[in-house]
Formats: C-alpha cells, structure tokens, sequence
C-alpha cells in the first residue's frame, strides 16, 4: 500500500487547499499576486474541480495536512469539444519523487475522460524544467512548440475598460 491517497475534495479542505496555493505561489515569486481567498474558493467551489493527496492514516489518527492538490476547471474546445484546464497541481516538497503526482495527473485525466472530454491542456512557467519533463514523460507536449500558439491573459481592470 502506498503512504497517501487520493480522493476528491470536500469543503473542510478549503483551508488546505488555499495554503497549498499560496506554497505554490511563493514558490513563483507571485505570493502577492494571489486575489483569491479560502473564502473565494468556498464561494466559487461550483466552478471547478478538486482532487487533494493525503497522507495515509489509521483510524485513530489525528487528521493530517494535505500534502497535493489538484484543481482543474471543465471547457469546451470548438475544434475539438469537451475539454479541461488544469489550473493546478501541486505536490509539497517534502512528498515529491512519491508518485503523489501522477496519481493526481492521472486521477484527474481519468475524472475528464468519464466526463466525456477529449483533452486538457495547462500552463507551464517556463523555468520550472522539473514540470515541464514531468507532464511530458506522461505525453504532454508544448503547444506553444508544436503549434506556434500563445496564451494571453485580461485583467478585470482590463475586461472593464473594454466592456466600457
């Protein structure tokens, strides 16, 4: 048996989640870009999807921090249908190398699939070279490669301006 499990989140798990996001975030350097709050995510949890990683436990044991996370959100593709993103997928430090990741990646692609999608896609920061060799020894590969495709991103403040 192996030292975690995977199972789907539940709402006492806002408080992890969102420590584990803002881990992620510090890791980054972006910690002070964060907006979103445990209360945001208790809010919007409708919105998307959860898978966390504990720690394996007895029974009598006192419940243990979360040590993963997986958040991803469904979407539909006009070229290709049914689809997910992949917001996140964190694994604390000290649990790497367990395959605590994998079974989230896979938990989660599992879960898209069941769901009827055909693909999911993510974003990569472009120094993390541990990620990147990671999603593509599951047969990821980079769009921004492959297909000359580049993401873009508009602020509130700029949807604002726009709508206006």
């Amino acid at each position: 048996m192996s030292g975690f499990t995977i199972r789907r989140a539940v709402d006492e798990d806002i408080e992890e989640i969102f420590r584990m996001c803002m881990e992620l975030a510090d890791l980054s350097d972006d910690g002070d870009s964060v907006k979103t709050t445990p209360e945001t995510l208790r809010r919007d949890r409708k919105y998307y999807e959860c898978f966390v990683a504990e720690e394996a436990t007895t029974a009598d044991s006192a419940s243990q921090p979360l040590i993963g996370y997986a958040l991803y959100v469904y979407t539909f593709s006009t070229w290709d249908g049914r689809s997910a993103f992949l917001n996140d997928i964190y694994v604390t430090p000290d649990h790497r190398g367990k395959g605590i990741g994998t079974d989230l990646l896979r938990t989660v692609a599992q879960d898209v699939l069941d769901n009827g999608c055909v693909l999911m896609e993510w974003c990569v920061l472009n120094w993390n070279s541990n990620a990147i060799e990671f999603y593509k020894s599951k047969g990821a590969f980079d769009l921004t490669e492959a297909e000359h495709v580049h993401i873009y991103k508009m602020p509130k403040s700029s949807l604002e301006k726009l709508a206006k």
